[in-house]
């Protein structure tokens, strides 16, 4: 019996494509899965088998802006009774659906540090040392487990108390 850690998977290269799946066919959740598929591709964690839970963030990511956009046009967040509006609490629910998905997807800073593999160890993860621009150079950094700038120490974990 092998001793040590379980090896860690490593995702098989096949990148998720540019343009949106045909599924995908409203201007919002088009334009989700672009600010998405940038997000998954900087993190390299996930694949091209993941689409379909890409495709649900996304569908998902257009619903809460359709539902806010009508929660922000209402005259009161309460209904007769005192009881929320049921929009509001769709639009929470909806809020708590895609923050699983996100987490599915590795994108939470909860899933992230939960996750064994560093970004240096999945294929496709960006190098932060050569990125040129000061917000991704910061986001590649985070995902390596050091501080977003450079020259500070890594931040500690505080113990907890007993």
């Amino acid at each position: 019996m092998a001793k040590g850690r379980k090896p860690i998977q490593k995702t098989d290269g096949a990148a998720l494509p540019m343009d949106p799946p045909p599924e995908l066919f409203t201007q919002s959740e088009r334009s989700a899965w672009r600010r998405l598929r940038e997000n998954l591709v900087r993190s390299g964690f996930t694949q091209k088998c993941d689409i379909e839970l890409v495709v649900l963030a996304c569908r998902r990511m257009a619903r809460i802006e359709r539902v806010t956009a009508e929660v922000e046009g209402l005259p009161c967040l309460t209904i007769e009774g005192g009881r929320l509006h049921p929009l509001v609490a769709e639009l929470r629910n909806l809020e708590t659906g895609l923050q699983s998905t996100l987490g599915s997807l590795a994108l939470t800073p909860r899933s992230r540090s939960s996750s064994r593999a560093k970004a240096t160890e999945v294929s496709g993860a960006a190098d932060w040392e050569n990125e040129t621009d000061p917000g991704k150079r910061a986001v590649l950094r985070t995902l390596e487990g050091l501080s977003p700038e450079e020259g500070e120490p890594r931040p500690r974990k505080k113990p907890k108390p007993r």
